[in-house]
């Protein structure tokens, strides 16, 4: 069957497309309940099993989309979408290096697709290889350039310290999805990396209007203004991160560091004791 048939449009058309409004509404139970009765119906259906396998990944079930590409594979072990997805829930789970396998078996039955060598970067970066990382992130580039290989290289570069760099690809994602809100916060912390606090306040600003119980953009913010002098809008941020995430231990502890660089030593006290009670060893480590 190869790489190319679970992307048929007259096979969606015709089969797929009578489950897809059970995804649309978030039914995704009654969507696995209507595969799997196709299944136990013809039990060598694979693009039954590749596209039940994709909703249990979706619904946050891997092992049990793993089964199902495993299954796909046993039945057209050609197929590079399930290698694709199989690694993808592979990388999810936390198993960088069958991630990275079943990603180079798709690619090497369907060498143009962009999306693997992006996800083979992710992987890569999983395992803190960077500059192996930036590689698979521009060979994505070079075959279709698009904002998640921007965005993954760039984190690379962030790693790496090469912060104009990252900031370089962070802009380049945003010039293709304008409406990404990580993107924004993504170069918001490469800024504040380099030490622009104004631009990075911006883009963080630019995160939290369209993403506003974000509390990674609004702890970033508020850092922003911590490192500019400004510690009443600082505090104001971080008391957001704590309405947002009360057991973020660093946000208390920033924020006490944020009161006693104005006098006001009390609550400074009560803040890092509250971080210290939620994480003796974590108070500096940001919201997750």
């Amino acid at each position: 069957m190869g790489a190319n048939k679970y992307d048929d449009a007259k096979f969606i058309a015709g089969y797929f497309n009578r489950k897809a409004p059970y995804r649309r509404k978030g039914e995704r139970d009654k969507a696995i309940e209507a595969y799997s009765r196709t299944i136990e119906i013809g039990p060598k259906d694979a693009a039954a099993y590749y596209y039940r396998g994709i909703i249990y990944c979706e619904n946050e079930e891997r092992d049990k989309g793993i089964a199902d590409f495993t299954q796909v594979l046993a039945l057209d072990p050609k197929c590079a979408p399930a290698y694709y997805y199989r690694g993808l829930a592979y990388l999810k789970s936390g198993e960088p290096d069958r991630a990275l396998a079943d990603l180079s078996a798709a690619l090497a039955e369907d060498p143009a697709d962009a999306r693997a060598y992006c996800a083979r970067g992710d992987a890569w970066r999983a395992k803190g290889s960077e500059d192996k990382a930036i590689e698979e992130y521009s060979r994505a580039l070079a075959i279709t350039p698009g904002a998640d290989a921007y965005r993954g290289r760039g984190a690379a570069y962030c790693e790496k310290a090469e912060y104009d760099s990252a900031v370089g690809d962070f802009s380049r994602a945003i010039a293709i999805d304008p409406e990404d809100a990580g993107a924004y916060f993504d170069r918001g912390r490469a800024y504040a990396l380099k030490g622009e606090q104004e631009k990075a306040i911006e883009d963080f600003s630019m995160t939290i209007m369209s993403a506003p119980d974000k509390a990674e953009a609004f702890y970033g913010r508020a850092a922003a203004y911590a490192a500019k002098g400004d510690q009443d809008r600082a505090i104001k941020d971080f008391t957001r991160v704590i309405f947002i995430d009360p057991k973020c231990a660093a946000a208390y502890f920033q924020r006490g560091l944020a009161f006693r660089e104005i006098g006001e030593n009390y609550d400074a006290a009560e803040d890092f004791s509250r971080a210290i009670a939620l994480d003796p060893e974590a108070g500096m480590r940001p919201p997750d």
